[in-house]
């Protein structure tokens, strides 16, 4: 990924249903695992491609409050 050359590279947060029958999990898994230490890789069980966002809402909030907290 181009945005992991970055220096630095940005926080990137990834959030997957298991349940996806569009884009395979293990798609998310494996980008997650490319840099585990600038990925934020949330599986989300039971979700599928077009519940994710109303499922991951609490998961986005979570992230966004952990930027904000680091901008301060």
């Amino acid at each position: 990924m181009q945005l992991l050359k970055r220096d630095p590279p940005p926080s990137i947060t990834i959030i997957h249903g298991t349940r996806d029958e569009v884009i395979p999990v293990e798609m998310g898994r494996e980008l997650a695992a490319l840099n585990s230490e600038h990925i934020h890789y949330h599986e989300l069980i039971h979700s599928y491609h077009n519940t994710i966002l109303q499922d991951a809402l609490p998961v986005v909030l979570q992230e966004l409050q952990s930027i904000r907290e680091l901008s301060d």
